[in-house]
């Protein structure tokens, strides 16, 4: 208790209040008469309940008393205290501490004033982070007549408000003080527990601030103005005699001694060159007054000399240390409009298998998605920060290092997937040998938007990241992302945060500069993966010259051996191009770009790598082979997982559909997409890709067609074997076409085109056909070998009865001069019309539905259901399925579907013959109308031959296209591809 005395006006009896103030602002004056109704307005003005407004005159000889006097007889809430003696600035501090009756207070000297709102602002934050003991903010600048001058940052600020507990101690020891007095609240009684202010020193607020720290007090930053700071001749000379006189040095010197002692290293880890460096400055500053530092540095030095020697020792102790068994990990996790994708990266993290670990979410975001992203990290250690306007990647970065208070950093963004043992393996990873960073493996994903709810993804690439990555092999491109990479923290206090110039590469060159200094390690755990929205800008496409100007200037200032240099070379050409070709809206050339970007390995060596042993297949046909689509493509998806399955590695090429909007299946898992490149790109890409291909896969005629043309002649002794999968010999079909319509070929032109088709398969070293009937068609022409795969069908019978069931079934994409248009508009024309079918005989058609001639037909005649996510479903409800087609090529799929499902067929002759099924055993046949009239009624109201005709097709399903006998067949098709070019060269 001090004992000097002092005028009071007020409550003289403070116990007699029955509503304790919740708030105490302790306004300080001496001789600021004109700044004190600026002062007081400003504390009256804080609109919150139980506001006490305790001002503190330190002995004044102006007329400071008598504003004082006047204000407390017009205000309640305002307790006037007169000192006698003057305290001194500190003392008059403890004066009001000690008086103060608030469960927190504010500070305020006369000479500034607070801005409206503040207290209320803080104390919301208060409301909303509990554990948060103090909240500070930045403030403004004024002159003595009110002028703005500016709004005040400090280096040791963060460009946005953040809760959740930063290592303030060691931020306070590297910054010096960025904590302004008059915007804190403080608790009271905490502060009388821990001693108060230190009267000994003038920055008695800079000890409080790392006394409370080093206890570890925690602490919010409101990135808004609280408080007008005034900017006045007695201020100005003050803080410059507070300078010259030596004083600056030696308290920051009293500050180290009392608190930089052994217990605190481990806040203090990482920070020592940083802490040295405040240091050095604080005695630059001294030597700008040559007399002055003669005088003080002598006596000075020795104390220098014991902080330096204290801040080595816990250097030293940190470089050798491992961390601790459970280390302590930081995620930094980069938000910005992306919700859906950061809650699921939150998400993520509350589901890994190690706990001891913090996030720190940095939000670059034009909303304040704070609560929601809180909300959703309650079960997780969360620190926060919103930056106030837009930041570069860099300044979000460093900013969240400065908030990391974890041994290990690591990084996180949306479309970033973890293992759930993720953090485990890396916290056991860095406790089991001595390394600064560590590298993970990763997929990549590539993924479209395509205006729809969700990403659909079109590329997956295993291993494409970090797997075996070394120091010396990361030296060009962006070969290790962030998310890959972790660090120990100490790192960064010596090789210094994100290079925040770099707009683009900040990521890159920050990699680099961990691979120049300590051990590197990369470990072999399960693969995160890594999504590239290909929709999403590009900020490379943004700014193409910019982009390689960063990369040009990464590149010169670490240099390389000449090897390296010339890779550097040649990445940068390459990216040249396809930065030119992306930034004109290219899917295609940003697909490219991501691939290229990469730049550590060369495609080929890289591709060896991952899939050494296993057979590579490059398949090109149409399009994503998606089963709804029909004509082909289901097959063409089984034969995707059969590959898949055997252990290929496959690749898939879409040549005439290359971004193939009207998806409506996932792609096969494992099946990389060569998305975006069509016709266009096909040479180039079969130039690049063939070296590191062991068989190249064709279906249909028009693509083998594009693909001879991109090759040109077809080398006999190249490493690579090439299938033509003819899955149809298109030209008898076409002869029947014209048949029909009334046009017929001479026997000469019908040779002519069966001929021209067959000569696509030349140079193959297997051709692949559908059904035996093609097969000794095609091999008229080639003399190699031809298998037979036709499809993959589970016989699956529905489970209605027959009494159950009503009516028939056309199934099929029914396209403009399709078989299917004809077939069914001839049934409707030539059968149902002319003969008045009964209304139990309408049929259901389910399917792609694009014809016009067939848009008009009368609905008691033909339903079409259009595409039907199902189709059991519509099998289950129909009794008899028709396929009256007359014109086709290939093997009628759908006849094996619908016999697969238990449904008794009626097809045409055409189709019959193609199977190789009998009339009455596995199928009924109708050619004339007449027939199909008689073989429909008869199959409708015969419910014995219904059953036999299901039970003789299901037989024919299991012997013909069991998912067993396809697999077998597909291996067969592989083991003979391998074996042509297994080091013999075949004409």
């Amino acid at each position: 208790m001090f004992s000097h005395s002092f005028d009071y006006i007020g409550n003289s009896n403070p116990q007699m209040n029955d509503l304790r103030p919740g708030v105490t602002i302790i306004l300080t004056s001496y001789n600021y008469a004109r700044f004190l109704p600026r002062a007081i307005a400003s504390a009256q003005s804080q609109v919150i309940d139980n506001l006490e407004i305790l001002i503190l005159d330190n002995a004044s000889t102006d007329n400071s008393w008598a504003l004082i006097e006047n204000a407390a007889a017009k205000d309640s809430r305002i307790v006037a205290v007169r000192n006698e003696a003057n305290l001194g600035m500190v003392g008059n501090h403890a004066r009001g501490l000690e008086l103060a009756r608030g469960t927190r207070v504010l500070f305020l000297s006369a000479d500034d004033y607070l801005l409206p709102g503040h207290i209320a602002r803080v104390l919301a934050i208060h409301a909303e982070h509990p554990e948060i003991d103090a909240v500070f903010s930045t403030y403004a600048q004024v002159d003595e007549h009110d002028r703005f001058i500016r709004f005040m940052g400090h280096a040791g600020h963060l460009r946005g408000s953040y809760s959740g507990g930063r290592n303030e101690f060691a931020g306070l020891l590297t910054h010096d003080c960025y904590m302004c007095l008059p915007t804190t609240l403080l608790d009271r009684a905490e502060l009388l527990a821990g001693g108060g202010f230190d009267p000994e020193i003038r920055a008695s607020d800079y000890e409080l601030y790392v006394r409370m720290a080093r206890a570890g007090r925690r602490f919010a930053f409101l990135a808004q103005p609280g408080v007008a700071v005034r900017i006045h001749a007695g201020a100005a000379s003050g803080e410059d005699q507070y300078v010259a006189s030596g004083m600056q040095l030696l308290e920051h010197l009293h500050i180290l001694e009392r608190h930089l002692v052994s217990a605190v290293a481990p806040q203090i880890a990482g920070h020592e060159n940083g802490i040295a460096q405040l240091l050095t400055a604080k005695i630059n500053n001294l030597r700008a007054y040559p007399q002055i530092a003669a005088s003080i540095m002598p006596q000075a030095q020795p104390r220098i000399d014991a902080a330096v020697l204290q801040l080595n020792s816990v250097a030293s102790a940190v470089s050798a240390r491992l961390p601790a068994s459970q280390p302590v990990i930081s995620v930094i996790l980069h938000c910005s409009d992306d919700l859906s994708g950061d809650i699921g990266a939150i998400s993520m993290l509350s589901e890994q298998t190690y706990k001891n670990h913090e996030v720190v979410i940095v939000a670059d975001s034009s909303v304040e998605l704070g609560p929601v992203l809180l909300d959703r990290a309650r079960s997780l250690r969360t620190k926060y920060i919103r930056h106030t306007s837009p930041q570069s990647s860099a300044a979000a970065f460093n900013d969240a290092l400065r908030l990391a208070s974890g041994e290990i950093i690591t990084y996180l963004q949306a479309g970033v997937t973890w293992p759930a043992n993720h953090l485990e393996q890396l916290a056991s990873h860095f406790c089991e040998q001595p390394m600064d960073a560590a590298i993970a493996r990763a997929d990549l994903v590539a993924v479209r938007n395509a205006s729809r709810d969700a990403s659909r993804e079109i590329a997956r690439f295993e291993n494409f990241y970090g797997g075996g990555v070394a120091a010396g092999s990361a030296k060009f491109g962006e070969a290790v992302p962030l998310p890959t990479l972790a660090h120990r923290r100490c790192t960064v206090d010596r090789l210094g945060p994100f290079n925040e110039t770099l707009r683009h590469l900040s990521g890159f060159e920050f990699a680099l500069r961990l691979f120049s200094g300590g051990p590197i390690s990369s470990y072999q755990g399960a693969p995160m993966v890594i999504q590239h929205d290909l929709d999403t800008t590009i900020p490379a496409v943004a700014d193409p010259n910019g982009y390689l100007a960063e990369l040009q200037a990464i590149y010169k200032a670490y240099p390389s051996d000449v090897a390296t240099a010339q890779m550097r070379e040649k990445h940068l050409q390459r990216l040249h191009g396809l930065l030119n070709r992306a930034s004109s809206g290219d899917i295609a050339a940003r697909f490219d770009f991501v691939r290229a970007a990469r730049g550590t390995v060369d495609c080929a060596s890289e591709v060896q790598r991952e899939t050494r042993g296993r057979p590579r297949v490059l398949v090109i046909d149409d399009r994503v082979p998606y089963p709804e689509l029909g004509r082909g493509y289901p097959r063409a998806m089984d034969l995707l997982n059969e590959l898949r399955n055997s252990g290929a590695h496959v690749r898939f090429y879409p040549l005439q559909f290359p971004f193939d909007e009207d998806s409506h299946s996932a792609i096969p898992q494992g099946v990389e997409i060569l998305y975006g490149r069509g016709e266009a790109l096909l040479g180039a890409t079969l130039e690049d890709m063939l070296p590191e291909t062991d068989i190249v896969w064709v279906s249909r005629p028009h693509n083998m067609a594009a693909v001879r043309r991109a090759l040109g002649d077809i080398s006999p002794t190249r490493s690579w074997a090439l299938v033509y999968d003819a899955e149809a010999v298109y030209a008898q079909r076409e002869i029947v076409k014209a048949a029909l319509a009334g046009s017929p070929l001479d026997l000469t032109a019908q040779a002519t085109a069966i001929v021209r088709e067959l000569q696509l398969t030349d140079g193959a070293d297997l051709v692949v056909s559908v059904c035996a009937a093609e097969r000794d068609l095609i091999a008229q022409r080639f003399s190699g070998p031809i298998e037979v795969l036709s499809f993959s069908l589970e016989a699956a019978p529905t489970e209605a009865s027959f009494e159950d069931r009503s009516g028939l079934l056309f199934v099929g994409a029914i396209e403009a001069q399709s078989p299917n248009e004809d077939a069914l508009r001839w049934f409707v024309d030539e059968v149902m019309r002319p003969q008045g079918v009964q209304a139990v005989w309408q049929v259901r058609h389910a399917g792609v539905m694009t014809s016009s001639a067939l848009r008009e037909a009368p609905r008691e005649h033909v339903h079409f259901l259009g595409m039907v996510p199902n189709l059991r479903e519509v099998y289950n409800a129909a009794r008899i399925f028709i396929a009256p087609t007359r014109f086709a090529a290939g093997l009628p799929q759908k006849i094996y579907e619908a016999a697969a499902n238990g449904l008794p067929i009626v097809a045409s002759p055409l189709l019959a013959q193609q199977l190789g099924w009998q009339h009455e055993r596995e199928l009924l046949v109708a050619g004339s109308p007449v027939e199909w009239i008689s073989q429909i009624t008869r199959l409708n109201s015969d419910a014995s031959l219904w059953h036999a005709l299901r039970s003789s097709a299901l037989k024919a399903i299991e012997r013909e296209v069991s998912p067993t006998v396809f697999r077998d067949r597909v291996k067969g098709v592989l083991t003979i591809a391998k074996n042509a070019r297994s080091g013999v060269s075949r004409s």
